[in-house]
């Protein structure tokens, strides 16, 4: 069996190990227990000989929390009733006591595989068994890619029709090596999979294998040089497109061998060694591992399981049971069994897992998770990071006797109204950080749902618009002539994989600006914390298509992207990314090089001294459904009247030319507004070049909101002040629009406005660490919501044919979300065209928000209001114009009413 001969490996090479260093003692929350034994022996083992290790039971699947089927070397048991009864499995022929099943594994309540090998030395051939009724019948499957197979040791199933194997196929009497195999049509054929090779002289050894995804592996065990046995090396053997191609991820060189690998999903993974006293774990598929110390740390871990991806469990033999509520950051002891040996672990539901080993005697043993508290859903799922948020708990078994955690902070009060509803007080968090929420009892942690996390946001804060200015330009020779601290990207051009943190709180334009907080970003510590900021990112000199992600430092990185371009592109986005206490951001660039540029154009702004987050004295946000207020196209495409056709119309822009547009009193602004949101693009520009945006009547600022190309369509989202009535000679509320070179069509958009005075329909925003709530492209990243997943957009002419996407009560945003701040990208267009978004159940505006060229990936950030009534409630609507294309939608915050 695989946990003996990796026993039998150790002790022989146990002199050429470097020992891992004692890691210390993880501190608890609480003595943890809460299992509780499910029969002693399991039926029909009692008659089996000890001596021939057939006693224990080293492996167990557990698809539902009903059915379980459990075997060791030549006997496969099953329950239908959650370990009250089980039952012998019959095998389909004789394979004597020669038959050592190694694991099994099943996809799903009807099923199951199980491999192993037959025979004796050196006659060993692989075995496959599957069922397809639950167990009740098995059949040996043939590996018709390769019938040499003399040992299979682990498999992995991310769907009922899709399986990769893992064995070895002999090359004589004396030598084989290691084999892949993958199914897609469940186990009818096989294909073998190529590895990457080695040297003669190495040998790689793989002793377990998990999937997340059918897209998705990773291979865990060491390779060793025949020539010299000190040269074991750990290794995770990975693929990412489905088994076509695979290649070696090497370990941290402390560890020494891998036994186990776990995915919970196609980010988060584990490993754990032979003799390692850690469990190493990766947020990035593999890029990078950390080894997370254990509460015993003389004990090898030996088989882990998370039924979700926040909440995990893990044995160490006669360590017992750990568990670990937060991804695997920390582990806890749950329960210590005497005279018991635990060696494989199953948990289809966080509130009931299977674990199979033996007893003292040497009988085979199963025992079942039943918690005794349930923590069955949290509301609200967000607050400020401030604190002080009052959070209901509902379940069974709630006492004020329990402990509640966010995350590793334990709230500050506990108030039971009765068993199944408390009240308690979120503490202080860190701002865009998401949280698991324990409840532990009597010693026991209560079983909870995945979804029962908690979001820390920034608080609630009004906007204050600034006249734009650079704080940050990485490219060589300083061509923005940035000094102080706006010079601290001079020279930083971004690297492949690199992440640049950028200081925003403490910047201003000038020097002489900063005793007055309306001329720059506040430094923290002031009576006014800095709780987001609006600035325009531009990416220039790329040498390869690319990315980059934008989000609070201190806060873990999204899986999400903020602006997306092609190689040698000069791209511009905006963002509106919430601040933590550093008032820094993180710009992470995911290949290539290149230079970028940060323009701010606002802040938002709360008082530091609210602990209930409490907004600030700046604007308030009313969305509005989008509208168009210029288009400078001769002919009157857009069908406007009025003011909005009268000050654009035929006035395309030449270079070095500005124009000035009325924005507030025209449409649905008020004159009283202050700034605006507006969506700014430029139409078949005849050369390269930029545009810039600020208040009329005010000295034009040096810097850029859009880029372009000869020949394009290009938006890019703004939040413009708009000039003040105190200024002679111009209307208030006008912006003004420069063309840098060249010529330019182009149109304006509104999609809402600040004012400084607060109505029922005005808000205050609410940022979050970007996260992603749609994808349509079928292959969606795990954890994800699935909304959108399959529904590709096609050629939209009638709104029933557009993609709703539900935002407001989706967690984290409130059900009295009033608007949204999302990050929209377009992914492979079949044809040039462009996206509308706009409020649900509305009739669909005559506008763009993002304009994009056959087979490219482009994104841009919109603001847009959420529907207010029926049955779409709270919903956007996103239409494409022609052509096909997939569409992502990643969240940045809300506004919400006072």
């Amino acid at each position: 069996m695989k946990i003996l001969k990796i026993l039998l490996f150790t002790f022989v090479i146990l002199l050429t190990f470097t020992t891992l260093p004692t890691l210390p003692e993880a501190v608890s929350k609480a003595a943890l227990s809460g299992w509780t034994l499910s029969g002693n022996t399991v039926s029909g083992w009692t008659n089996l000989d000890p001596s021939t290790g057939t006693s224990a039971l080293y492996t167990i699947s557990c698809p539902s929390a009903s059915m379980c089927v459990t075997a060791s070397n030549n006997t496969i048991v099953a329950t239908y009733n959650q370990g009250s009864t089980w039952t012998t499995q019959p095998i389909p022929f004789n394979l004597s006591a020669n038959l050592a099943i190694q694991q099994v594994y099943c996809a799903s309540n009807f099923d199951c595989f199980a491999v192993g090998s037959y025979g004796t030395w050196p006659a060993i051939k692989g075995v496959l068994l599957s069922t397809q009724n639950g167990g009740n019948t098995w059949t040996v499957q043939s590996l018709t890619a390769n019938t040499n197979v003399s040992d299979l040791s682990g498999l992995s199933c991310p769907s009922t029709q899709v399986c990769f194997l893992i064995g070895t196929v002999w090359n004589n009497s004396s030598s084989g090596n290691p084999a892949i195999f993958a199914t897609q049509n469940s186990g009818e054929t096989w294909t073998s999979q190529s590895l990457p090779s080695l040297p003669s002289w190495q040998n790689l050894v793989m002793n377990s294998i998990s999937c997340p995804t059918v897209m998705a592996c990773k291979v865990s065990g060491y390779i060793y040089n025949t020539l010299d046995v000190a040269g074991l090396q750990p290794i995770i053997l990975t693929t990412s497109n489905a088994g076509a191609s695979w290649y070696f991820q090497n370990m941290p060189p402390d560890n020494q061998g891998l036994s186990t690998v776990f995915c919970a999903s196609d980010t988060e993974c584990f490993a754990l060694g032979d003799k390692t006293t850690a469990i190493y774990r990766t947020e990035d598929f593999g890029n990078s591992w950390t080894a997370t110390a254990l509460p015993s740390a003389s004990l090898t871990p030996f088989s882990l399981e998370c039924p979700n991806p926040q909440e995990c469990f893990g044995l160490q033999s006669t360590g017992g049971i750990l568990f670990s509520p937060n991804s695997g950051i920390s582990w806890y002891r749950q329960y210590q069994p005497q005279g018991i040996f635990l060696y494989s672990i199953s948990c289809p539901t966080a509130a009931e897992c299977f674990v199979a080993g033996s007893n003292a005697s040497g009988q085979a043993v199963v025992e079942i998770y039943h918690p005794q508290t349930i923590l069955n859903s949290i509301s609200p799922n967000s607050g400020t990071w401030l604190g002080g948020t009052t959070v209901t708990l509902a379940g069974t078994g709630l006492s004020n006797q329990m402990s509640v955690y966010f995350g590793n902070t334990e709230a500050t009060s506990v108030s039971c109204t009765s068993s199944t509803l408390c009240n308690v007080t979120a503490p202080l968090g860190t701002m865009g950080e998401t949280v698991d929420v324990d409840i532990i009892q009597n010693g026991i942690v209560a079983a909870s749902d995945p979804q029962d996390v908690f979001n820390y946001t920034s608080p609630p804060a009004t906007y204050q618009p600034l006249i734009p200015y650079r704080i940050c330009d990485t490219r060589s020779g300083n061509p923005s002539q940035l000094v102080g601290p706006d010079a601290q990207c001079n020279g930083h051009i971004l690297s492949p994989r690199g992440i640049m943190s950028v200081n925003v709180a403490g910047t201003y334009p000038d020097t002489t600006s900063k005793s007055n907080p309306q001329g720059g970003i506040p430094s923290s510590g002031g009576s006014l914390i800095a709780a987001a900021v609006v600035a325009n990112i531009t990416v220039t000199d790329t040498t390869s298509d690319g990315y980059m992600v934008v989000w609070q430092e201190g806060a873990p990185q999204p899986a999400t992207s903020t602006l997306n371009w092609q190689s040698g592109d000069t791209v511009s986005g905006l963002v509106q990314i919430p601040l933590s206490g550093s008032g820094q951001i993180n710009i992470y660039n995911y290949q290539g090089y290149a230079n970028m540029i940060i323009d701010v154009q606002g802040w938002m702004e709360t008082p530091a001294s609210s602990q209930s987050g409490g907004a600030g004295i700046g604007s308030y946000y009313t969305p509005t459904t989008p509208y168009r207020i210029c288009d400078t196209r001769s002919g009157n495409p857009s069908l406007l009247s009025g003011i909005a056709l009268s000050q654009c119309e035929n006035k395309a822009l030449t270079g070095n030319q500005t124009l000035d547009i009325q924005v507030a009193g025209v449409g649905n602004v008020p004159t009283t507004a202050d700034a605006a949101v507006i969506n700014l693009t430029a139409i078949n520009p005849s050369t390269a070049g930029y545009l810039t945006v600020w208040p009329a009547g005010t000295v034009r600022p040096a810097v850029s909101n859009l880029n372009f190309i000869p020949g394009t369509i290009t938006s890019n989202s703004v939040i413009v002040p708009l000039a003040s009535s105190s200024q002679s000679g111009l209307t208030a509320g006008d912006i003004a629009i420069y063309n840098y070179q060249g010529s330019t069509n182009i149109t304006v958009d509104v999609s809402g406005y600040f004012t400084a005075a607060n109505s029922a329909n005005t808000g205050t925003f609410t940022g979050v660490n970007p996260y992603r709530i749609c994808d349509t492209r079928n292959s969606y990243i795990v954890g994800y919501l699935t909304e959108c997943t399959g529904h590709t957009l096609a050629p939209s002419t009638t709104v029933s044919e557009t993609l709703t996407v539900q935002i407001a009560g989706v967690n984290p945003v409130p059900p009295d979300a009033t608007a949204v701040v999302i990050n929209v990208t377009v992914i492979n267009p079949s044809a040039a065209g462009y996206l509308t978004v706009w409020p649900a159940g509305t009739v669909r505006p005559v506008v763009s928000n993002l304009n994009f060229i056959p087979g490219a990936v482009v994104s841009n950030f919109v603001t847009v209001a959420l529907s207010s009534s029926g049955s779409s409630t709270g919903a956007i609507e996103i239409s494409n114009y022609q052509g096909v294309a997939e569409v992502v939608v990643d969240v940045v915050g809300w506004y919400s009413p006072t």
